[in-house]
């Protein structure tokens, strides 16, 4: 059972990187930002504080005061109900911001793996150890600092 509390610790955390992800709409490309890639990561990490700091803070509210951990089910539900949701708002946020011109090949690639690993992770019967791995290490590896930290 304590597997259970530290990987749902571990996926409120993870899911700053998600916000590195992509957006909604039919179109899988970024634009290009006028923003330079130091201040397109501050802002970007800034997205996924806020979302990490949201799904902590539900993540206490639902199961702050439970004497035993969650059960399986009980993570599944919050990760569908409340993780992947706000997830997917912070990505539409970054996606927002464009892409650092000469980068948009990078971040297009961290986007469409993140949304992989959403879809994986939604049509999951049960959740993967990691879900965000890939997508965690490619926007580490761009140079992010919160926002893929698992």
């Amino acid at each position: 059972m304590k597997h259970n509390a530290l990987w749902l610790l571990g996926l409120a955390a993870v899911t700053a990187l998600v916000v590195a992800g992509c957006g909604g709409g039919g179109d899988d490309s970024t634009s290009t930002s006028s923003l330079a890639k130091p201040a397109w990561i501050a802002k970007a990490d800034a997205i996924c504080q806020q979302g990490n700091q949201e799904i902590e803070q539900a993540a206490n509210e639902q199961f702050g005061k439970q004497e035993q951990e969650p059960s399986d089910e009980q993570i599944q539900q919050f990760t569908n109900a409340t993780v992947l949701p706000s997830v997917q708002s912070q990505i539409d946020q970054i996606k927002d911001l464009g892409a650092p011109s000469g980068d948009e090949d990078q971040v297009n690639k961290i986007l469409d793996t993140v949304q992989a690993d959403i879809d994986k992770t939604k049509s999951a019967t049960t959740l993967p150890d990691d879900p965000f791995a890939d997508g965690n290490a490619l926007a580490t590896q761009y140079g992010l600092k919160v926002c893929g930290q698992s």
